[in-house]
């Protein structure tokens, strides 16, 4: 762990204190199952676009400078919630955030701005395979924009971990579970005789 992180423990529990209240951002609803392909739209589980609100004291944070802040999507570590406490810090989660050789590992556009503190951001995607990631699998989260912050923590939102296959696999493996399925006709019609 780095000095900066050590030194960052204190400032988070200093601020937080110093507000009293806790300020978070939460996705409002659950993305998809488990599997998805580069380029795909990042979707929520029942098709629509996914749902992110910032909280204070457990109230969608409705009107003030925070209601109106930019927010950040970025695609951590599938392992982070095994390596991270509950209460990391922002140097822990920065720390996390997946990279790749090749650029950023999320597509499109990744930063939107809250309206009375809601937003549904469209046209995300991973546009880089999980296979390159330390645990094979990523975590889409989002965080308030460094300069939109108030001098104060806020609490960045996570998803659960998904795994991410090149978008070309897409139609082989359905092919390849049709071919099966007919090879296991195949086989069973003959062992009827």
């Amino acid at each position: 762990m780095c000095l900066y992180c050590r030194s960052e423990a204190n400032q988070d529990a200093a601020g937080f204190a110093h507000y009293a209240e806790a300020v978070e951002l939460r996705f409002l609803n659950k993305l998809k199952p488990r599997l998805y392909y580069t380029q795909e739209k990042i979707r929520a589980e029942d098709g629509t676009a996914i749902q992110i609100a910032l909280f204070k004291d457990n109230q969608i944070v409705e009107s003030g400078p925070l209601s109106s802040a930019r927010i950040e999507f970025v695609a951590l570590e599938g392992d982070f919630n095994d390596v991270a406490p509950e209460n990391w810090t922002e140097c822990m989660f920065n720390q996390n955030i997946a990279r790749s050789p090749k650029g950023p590992v999320l597509g499109g556009v990744c930063q939107i701005k809250l309206k009375n503190g809601e937003a549904s951001p469209s046209g995300i995607s991973f546009v880089v395979p999980s296979s390159k990631s330390r645990s094979g699998m990523f975590i889409l989260a989002a965080r308030v924009h460094s300069s939109d912050k108030a001098g104060f923590r806020i609490m960045e939102a996570l998803m659960n971990p998904v795994e991410v296959q090149v978008y070309r696999n897409k139609g082989i493996s359905f092919r390849i579970a049709s071919c099966c399925s007919v090879v296991c006709f195949d086989a069973c019609a003959i062992m009827q005789f």
